[in-house]
This record gives C-alpha cells, structure tokens and sequence, in this order.
C-alpha cells in the first residue's frame, strides 16, 4: 500500500467532509424550525474534526509484540525481556520530537524521561523495584511521541500487556484497549499453534472492527521448513473462524524482528535495504498501511457521510413541505401539515415522553445493565472467581522458599492491579451498552421528530453504514465528550484507597532457600490466609459504603450512568420537541399569510432549498470518492 499515493484521496474525503458539516451547521443555526442535527450528527462530526485511530497490537504473552515494535520504530524503546516484560499500555505516535509522558485516567499527564519508560511500563522492573504509586491515580497508558516516518497524522500504534499472562490485570488491560481500537495487529510465533483463548479473543475484535492483520515473529529462531508449516497451521485455523462470518480468509505475514532491527542500525544503504527485504517486513508495511488507509478514510467518514446524508434528506423534505403549503392553489396543505406535526408530537411524547413505554423500557434495558455490573463485582470476589483461582493455584505451585520470597513481594500489589483492571472492564463494557441504547434511542427520537422522509428530483441515495462503523464514532463520543464518559471519572479519586493497599507487602515465615516442605506449607497457608483478607478488604472498598459517602463505589457508578442515561433521554425529547414546536409554529404562520404573503415565502423557501440543495452535488462527490477509495483498498 502506497500511502503516499493515498493520502491526497483520503485527505480530500476528510476536508471535503469536515466542509459539508459546516456548512449544514451554518444552514441549520439560520432557522431554528429546521430539523437540528442529532445526537449521532455531532458524534460523527466530532470523529471527523477531532481524529484519532489506534492500531492496536496484541496476542499471547512473550510473542514478540513489543520486540517487533521496536524494530518497526527503529529503536530499542519499549522494555522487552524473556519473561512478561511489558506491564502497561505503550501509544507510540509519530512526531519529529522526542518526547515521553504518563497518561493517567482523569486526563492528567507526567512528563518522563526515556530512561524511565522501563520503570513505569515493565513487569520486570515492578516486580524487581515494586510496583509505582501515583497519588492514587489509575495510569491509562504511556505516550510515547517519536519519529515514525510511515505513521500517518493522528494514527498511533499501542503496544499492550498480552493474554494468558500470569498477572490477569494485563489480559483484562489487553481487553479493554481492544475495544477503541480502529484496526487490530495481532502476533504469533511459529513455536505454538492457535489456542482456543487466541480464537475466542480474533472473535471479540471482529465484533469490534473488521480491520484486522496478523503476523508470526521469530521467524529466525527456527527453521524455515518449521515457521512456514506452522504458518500454514494457524492460516487454515484462522480461515474457520474467518469464513464462519462469510469474512475472507486471512494472511499471516512472517517476520525476523531481529534482522529489521538491525536494518535500523545499518549505515550502508544497500545492505540496509537487503535486511529490511530478508526480514520480510515490506510486505507486513503494505498491508498495515492498507488497514490504517482503510481505519482512516473509511470508519468515521463513513458515519460523518451517512448523518450528513441523513440531515439534508431531513431539512430538504420539511422545506419542501412548506413550500408546498405556501402555494396558492394548496391552502388547505398547511392545515394538513399542521395536523401531521401535531400527530408527530403527540406521538413522540406517547412514546418517549415520561412515562411512556419506550421510556419505561429503556429505564429497564438500562437497569439491566446496571444489574449486570452488580453481579460481575460480586463474581469477582466469589471463592470460585477466577481471580482467586489463579492465586491460590499460585500459592499451590510454591516449591522453594526463594519463590514464597518473591510472591510476597509482587503478589498484594498484583492482586490489587487485577481487581482495579477487573472493575475498570466492568465500567468500560456498561458505558458501552448504555451508550449504544441511547443512540439507538435518539436515532428512533429523531425518525418519529420527522416523520416519513420524503424525496424530490435532486434525490440522494444514502450509504449502507456498517454497524462497527457506527459503533466505534459513537462510542468513541461518548467516552470522550458527553456526560456519560464523566460516569466512570466520578469513581477515580476514591480509587485511591484501593490502590494503596496493594503497597503493603507479605512478610514469609522461615528464611533460606533450603527450607523443607513443611516450612514451605507452612507460607502456602499464611499466603492463603492473607489472600482471603486481602480479598475481603478490596471487596469491602468497592462494594461498601465508606466515610461521608452516601453510596459504595459500585453503588455511586451505576447511579451515575442511570442518571446520564435518563439525563440524555429527557435532552433528546425536549430538543425534538421543542423543534417540533418550532416547525408548528411555522406551519400556523403559514395559515395566516395573505396570498400575496405566501408568494413572497415562497420565493424565500425557493431560495432556502437552493442552498440546500447546493450541498447534494458535494455529498455525491464524496460518495463516489469513498467507493473509489474502497476499491482500491479491497
């Protein structure tokens, strides 16, 4: 993929959008009456002004994810290591300056320096050094800002944690990162083949975007007739999965990650060139390029170009209704439009007014949700849970006192990551589920608001929007700008508490590494006790209502998202009626005109539906220049 070749194409698309929203916007604020953009407007036109696309990178742990970046990048950047060697999310973006800042979840940033991107972002560092306390701030990821030439503007590549890891908090951190994401690259290596856990997480992404690529590292770790069977392997395993969705079979595109790095460091151009071509990373750089163009100029312009669509068909079929009755020969017309608004907004109130069934139902879908949440935290500290499962099976496995030594360490500040992650998951996926019953809900809002939309000669044929694409503007709205994203912000700061407890450590019973096995049961069962306290007080802190609070922390989040929802709803309704008001009115002015009066607005509307109309030839260009996009892409 040439993205050179692309980017005046996609940026033509981008700019060319971002125009036809101002100007409906400029066209809108000129008569309060008209039809307003809706919630899901000001969504798509927020993800086009205000761009953002993660390429996110995941798979099992030790696959190479982090290593690969670095050799991507071209620098020894991100903490790689034999064992689990990254603990945090990295974002690397590109830019000409080299710079370095902590990202914490209330949008706070600590700028650090390159020497400390192991200190924070490594497993082996914290379980080395102890884990890092911030005040009782969650940190959300770690900015990374340095030259990576191929990276379009506003694309980032995230490096995250793993699956299958031994700490839990870094699967669930892999998890939730995964759910913002514009397109996904997923890791193997040729040493394992595709696990049941690696296929069920391929189908969670797939229900989150289809832009999705693999690749198999560590290539040169063993021979060529070994990577390229297993290549062939996890190929056909992954075509199951693929064409159960009636999606194409993927590619897995082999990589020596160790011979593009050294490409890196290579001064001589012509054996720079060969290392890049035996490391076989060009043909990975075509295909990521082709999922970042089509992330880029395909998710959010697609939205932003079907509301856009949307809106004009809208405004020009209620201009065209009063053009209508602004005729002479069709004086009763207004009495009939009249009638039909009157109709709309008895039926709108009947529907989603207070009390309604509608709003009855979505009260409930919504409790639903928030029930949901309940239940998951108390899972979670349930003696089948599985974050008790995994530790006790930590301290069943203890063999040496060596071993008892170090889990004392890590593990009280493990457990406390994984809860805080696990609780973290369980906000994320509610705010998403409410999110999108809102949207449905103000999308129904809006259709009862304008009737049957009608058409005219100059006729627009709107896209098909794909429901990911839908999804990932409105969700990506919702977290960062509306007052539901502020749900889960109410719950930072008394997460301090929670935090702070994972700083204690467990003191063992016996010293020496040559311990017997009695002294080594003797810790299994004092770690075992300590594990039940430790669980019982996180529990206690979420779940229990502490100092001059009026409700738990579980408590206090799901009352903020019932509150947001019901909050967004009574917006949605009274911003549609009182349009719908508006739109009354005019029709009754309508009525009152003189004949002579009604000539005159009819000129006026004449001239109100040319500039609406003006915007149909561009929102054509636009379509035809995404599917010509499309095209190439596909």
């Amino acid at each position: 993929m040439n993205w050179e070749q692309m980017e005046p194409q996609v940026k033509q698309l981008s700019s060319g959008l971002k125009e036809i929203i101002r100007r409906i916007e400029t066209l809108s604020r000129y008569n309060s009456g008209y039809p307003q953009p809706s919630e899901n407007f000001i969504a798509a036109k927020n993800c086009i002004e205000q761009p953002m696309y993660d390429i996110v990178v995941c798979g099992e742990v030790k696959k190479g994810k982090s290593t690969l970046l670095n050799a991507i990048i071209g620098q020894d950047i991100l903490p790689v290591d034999n064992e689990i060697a990254t603990s945090q999310v990295f974002r690397i973006t590109n830019s000409s300056r080299e710079s370095f800042e902590l990202v914490f979840n209330d949008g706070t940033r600590r700028t650090i320096s390159r020497s400390d991107l192991s200190k924070y972002g490594s497993q082996v560092d914290a379980n080395i050094q102890g884990e890092k306390s911030f005040d009782g701030k969650m940190l959300s990821y770690i900015q990374v800002n340095v030259p990576v030439a191929f990276l379009p503007e506003n694309v980032s590549l995230v490096d995250t944690p793993g699956l299958g890891a031994i700490y839990k908090s870094h699967e669930w951190i892999t998890q939730n990162y995964v759910k913002k994401a514009a397109g996904v690259l997923f890791v193997f290596d040729p040493k394992t083949p595709l696990v049941k856990q690696e296929r069920d997480f391929i189908n969670k992404v797939l229900d989150i975007t289809p832009y999705m690529m693999f690749v198999m590292t560590k290539i040169d770790t063993v021979a060529p007739s070994e990577w390229t069977s297993q290549l062939r392997r996890t190929e056909e395993s992954l075509s199951e999965v693929f064409n159960s969705r009636k999606l194409p079979s993927p590619t897995v595109y082999p990589i020596s990650s160790t011979i593009l790095r050294e490409a890196a460091d290579e001064d001589e151009v012509d054996f720079r060139v060969e290392n890049m071509r035996i490391s076989m990373f060009p043909a990975i750089k075509d295909e990521l390029m082709r999922i970042i163009t089509m992330a880029v100029a395909l998710t959010h312009t697609s939205f932003a170009l079907y509301e856009s669509q949307n809106h004009v068909i809208k405004v020009r079929t209620y201009i065209n209704d009063l053009l209508k009755a602004s005729v002479e020969a069709e004086q009763q017309l207004d009495i009939k439009f009249k009638s039909e608004k009157l109709a709309l907004q008895n039926r709108l109130q009947q529907e989603w007014g207070a009390g309604s069934v509608q709003n009855k139902q979505l009260a409930e879908d919504v409790s639903r949700v928030c029930n949901n949440v309940a239940n998951r935290v108390s899972q979670m500290f349930r003696l089948t849970s599985p974050i008790r499962e995994h530790y006790i099976n930590l301290i069943k496995n203890l063999s040496t006192m060596n071993e008892v030594e170090a889990l004392g360490k890590t593990m009280p500040q493990s457990v406390v990551n994984d809860v805080v992650s696990q609780w973290e998951s369980i906000m994320s996926d509610a705010e998403h589920e409410v999110a999108i019953l809102i949207s449905d809900a103000d999308a129904c809002i809006d259709s009862i608001s304008h009737g049957s939309v009608g058409s005219d000669a100059t006729s627009i044929t709107t896209i098909k929007l794909d429901f990911n694409q839908k999804l990932s503007c409105v969700m990506r709205d919702f977290w960062r700008n509306s007052f539901l994203g502020k749900a889960a912000s109410i719950i930072i700061a008394p997460l301090g508490p929670i935090i702070a407890i994972g700083k204690t450590l467990w003191d063992f019973l016996t010293g020496g590494s040559s311990a017997d096995e009695a002294e080594i049961e003797r810790n299994k069962a004092h770690f075992r006790e300590e594990f039940a306290k430790l669980m019982d007080r996180l529990n206690s802190q979420l779940c229990d209502v502490c100092g001059g609070n009026n409700r738990s922390i579980v408590n206090e989040f799901i009352y903020a998202l019932k509150t947001a929802a019901e909050q967004s709803l009574s917006k949605s309704v009274a911003n549609k009626k009182q349009e719908m008001q508006s739109q009354l009115i005019a029709f009754e002015n309508q009525a009152k005109l003189s004949v002579e009066e009604k000539k005159k607005e009819c000129e006026s509307l004449k001239g109100e539906l040319m500039k609406w109309n003006d915007l149909v030839p561009s929102l054509k260009q636009m379509c035809e220049l995404r599917e010509k996009i499309e095209s190439v892409l596909k």
